[in-house]
């Protein structure tokens, strides 16, 4: 929750909001039909409602990196301009930056107060990892190589073609994404939709029986 920035108060306040409404529906049909078969349908709904609130926290993060790996190619397409410019690493990097988000913006300074303390490949590939791209790591490893070895035009080329290479991977994982987000979208719909179903069901099964029984 810290690292995600929300507040855990207000998040622990959702969780038992939501799972006492759960809990308070069961109850109710418990004590309208007279029956502890909707214990289970209490039981069901909390470990239903309980997952689907804590994978939301990795989805948030998984949302988050790769929105971040999206602005990752935008910024970078203004650090080109700037290297072939002959601008250094470090002021490309900075003029860069003042075209971020503020995520990306905090992000971009961690790593150049890290190049200041560490001059190794470190930094560089530490910056690259938080992004869980191996495309992403090999144009930080580029970038690098630009500082070890100097402005040399084949470091230049070097960068431009993995940065190109990244830009289009990026943009044909953010279709694939697409469609797979429109698919997760849809399964969790069934998931709820069959749940509220059975519990429909249930309830008319129950409804009637007692019609049946007082006849």
């Amino acid at each position: 929750m810290l690292k995600l920035k929300l507040n855990p108060k207000k998040e622990l306040l959702k969780f038992l909001i939501g799972n006492l409404v759960v809990i308070a529906i069961s109850i109710a049909l418990i004590f309208i039909f007279k029956s502890l078969f909707y214990i289970s349908v209490l039981v069901v709904g909390v470990l239903l409602f309980s997952y689907a609130f804590f994978y939301r926290y990795d989805q948030f993060e998984i949302d988050k990196r790769k929105r971040l790996e999206i602005e990752f190619v935008e910024v970078f397409s203004y650090l080109r301009i700037y290297l072939t410019n002959k601008e250094t690493v470090y002021t490309a990097l900075t003029k860069a930056s003042e075209y971020t988000s503020k995520e990306m913006n905090s992000k971009i300074n961690e790593f150049l107060l890290k190049i200041d303390e560490d001059k190794s490949i470190v930094p560089f590939l530490e910056f690259g990892r938080y992004f869980h791209n191996k495309t992403i790591e090999e144009v930080m490893i580029s970038l690098y190589q630009m500082v070890d070895g100097g402005y040399a035009e084949n470091y230049i080329n070097q960068f431009v073609l993995v940065f190109e290479n990244l830009r289009k991977r990026s943009n044909e994982e953010s279709l694939h994404n697409r469609y797979k987000k429109m698919n997760n979208l849809n399964l969790i719909t069934l998931v709820g939709s069959g749940y509220l179903m059975m519990v429909m069901l249930i309830v008319i099964v129950s409804v009637i029986g007692e019609m049946t029984n007082g006849f």
